[in-house]
């Protein structure tokens, strides 16, 4: 019996700035779409071993508390506009 190593990550994947927030074709975040763990790829020539782990749990971290801003502020707002609306 043979056996023989497996990819089990990509190599590429999408790109992702400092942030975890997508990037298009130029760089541009696209709004409200995050990346974390496997999709965003790393990978290109060595793998170092439980990258990918650390990776995972770092962006996964900033892209919920990325997340967690903006659906705050968005709650701030929209809590402004009701007491604005009640005077």
């Amino acid at each position: 019996m043979h056996s023989r190593a497996n990819l089990t990550f990509t190599y590429g994947g999408v790109k992702t700035d400092l942030f975890a927030r997508v990037l298009s074709t130029n760089d541009v975040p696209i709004p409200g779409l995050w990346g974390a763990g496997e999709m965003t790829g790393l990978f290109y020539n060595e793998y170092p071993p439980a990258t990918s782990c650390l990776r995972s749990m770092t962006f996964g971290r900033i892209a919920g508390i990325e997340i967690a801003n903006k659906l705050n502020k968005r709650a701030s707002r929209q809590d402004a506009h009701e007491i604005q609306a009640q005077l």
